[in-house]
C-alpha cells in the first residue's frame, strides 16, 4: 500500500530571550506592541540555544543609514556569517515610545545541531532584534492496515481517521528512533451520554502498553461517512520508540486514530 503524508505543525513560534542585550525595546504596529533587544559592537547580542532545531532571526535598524546595515554571527566562538540587509525604512513597525520609524525586518534563519549552543552577533551599527524558535513540522502517515477510514469535518476541514477494533488494528511499519505523536477519538454513540473512558493498546513488536484516558464528545466535529456517531475530543499520546525497525500495532474498541511523526525522521533507515 502506498503510504500518504500530511504535512501539520505541531505548536507555534516561540520567542526566546537573550542571555545578553543593551537594552529591551518596545516595538509597535496599528493593533500590536511586542519586544525587541538593541546591541551594539560593545554590547554584543548573544543567545543559549538547545538544538536540534531551527530558529527565525529577525533584525531591524533604528534609523536609515546610507551604508547597508552588516552583522556578525557566531557559534560557540566560531564565526558563521556575515550579514548585510537594506536600509528601507518599514510602513508599519514603529518605535512604541516615540513613534520614530525603523528599518523593515530581515530575516534570517539558523540551524542549530545537537546540544548547548551560544549564538553571538555582533553589529557594525547599533541594531535590534528578536528571536523565535520554529516548531517542529510533523507528518501525518497512514497505516499499512486498518478497520476503515473516515473523515473527521471541522467547518471547512477535514482530516482522515483510522477506525481501529481488536481484531483489526492500525498497522505502521516505523524506523527508530523517534518519538512519535498519536492522536485517538473514541466514537460517541446515541445512547452514550456524558464523558466516557476507553483504552488503546500499542504493541511495539509484541511488547504491548495500555493507555486508560478519557473522552467527550467533540462540539465541533462529525465524521463525513458515519453521522449517527459523534467523535470524541482528541487526546494526543506521545510514544518513544527506539533504534531500529517497529512494527507498531494501534487499537482500541469503538476508536479511531492518526499519527504524525518529526518530518526530519520520516525516512529513517535501518
Amino acid at each position: 500500500m502506498k503510504r500518504l503524508i500530511f504535512l501539520i505543525t505541531i505548536g507555534a513560534l516561540l520567542a526566546i530571550n537573550p542571555s545578553s542585550f543593551k537594552e529591551e525595546i518596545r516595538l509597535r504596529t496599528d493593533d500590536s506592541e511586542f519586544s525587541y533587544f538593541s546591541f551594539d559592537s560593545q554590547n554584543p547580542l548573544e543567545f543559549e540555544l538547545s538544538g536540534d532545531r531551527r530558529y527565525k532571526l529577525i533584525l531591524r535598524g533604528e534609523t536609515s543609514p546610507e551604508e547597508k546595515i552588516e552583522v556578525k554571527s557566531y557559534l560557540d566562538g566560531r564565526p558563521l556569517k556575515t550579514y548585510y540587509f537594506g536600509k528601507e525604512l518599514s510602513r508599519k513597525t514603529r518605535l512604541a515610545s516615540n513613534g520614530k520609524s525603523v528599518t523593515k525586518g530581515y530575516v534570517i534563519y539558523f540551524k542549530i545541531p545537537k546540544g548547548k549552543h551560544t549564538l553571538k552577533l555582533e553589529p557594525k551599527s547599533p541594531l535590534m532584534a528578536t528571536l523565535y524558535q520554529e516548531p517542529k513540522i510533523k507528518v501525518s502517515i497512514s497505516p499499512l492496515s486498518f478497520a476503515a477510514e473516515d473523515y473527521l469535518v471541522i467547518e471547512d476541514d477535514e482530516y482522515d481517521y483510522y477506525l481501529t477494533s481488536p481484531k483489526e488494528p492500525a498497522v505502521f511499519q516505523l524506523v527508530g528512533p523517534l518519538n512519535i505523536t498519536l492522536f485517538s477519538r473514541l466514537s460517541h454513540f446515541p445512547e452514550m451520554r456524558g464523558m466516557q473512558n476507553y483504552s488503546i493498546t500499542i504493541d511495539d513488536n509484541g511488547e504491548k502498553s495500555n493507555y486508560h484516558l478519557e473522552s467527550v464528545p467533540s462540539e465541533t466535529g462529525s465524521y463525513r461517512n458515519h453521522r449517527n456517531v459523534i467523535p470524541g475530543k482528541a487526546n494526543k499520546t506521545t510514544i518513544k520508540l527506539d533504534e531500529g525497525e517497529h512494527m507498531l500495532k494501534v487499537w482500541g474498541e469503538n476508536v479511531a486514530v492518526k499519527l504524525y511523526v518529526p518530518q526530519d525522521k520520516l525516512y529513517n533507515r535501518k
